[in-house]
């Protein structure tokens, strides 16, 4: 999900002990423009977790963190990354 600076903040304010436990991590990217999103990575799916299961744990631990987002806001964004 795509966020914006004060998203950002409060995202940041979670202890990172409490972020890496649930696996919620913010990226950055330089891509034609700037742009920050936050999310689990699906390399970080357990066996037994659907995508759909993936999107509400993202939604309930941005909740947590005082931002009001909605399953249907929550999208994947596939980037093979730089190798170089």
């Amino acid at each position: 999900m795509t966020i914006d600076d004060e998203m950002e903040n409060k995202i940041e304010a979670i202890p990172s002990s409490k972020r890496e436990q649930n696996r919620l991590q913010i990226c950055y990217a330089i891509s034609g423009g700037e742009w920050k999103c936050v999310g689990i990575s699906a390399a970080d799916m357990a066996d037994n977790e659907t995508p759909g299961q993936l999107k509400q744990e993202i939604v309930k631990l941005l909740k947590d963190a005082g931002i009001d987002v909605k399953v249907k806001d929550v999208h994947w964004i596939m980037d093979g990354g730089y190798d170089g």
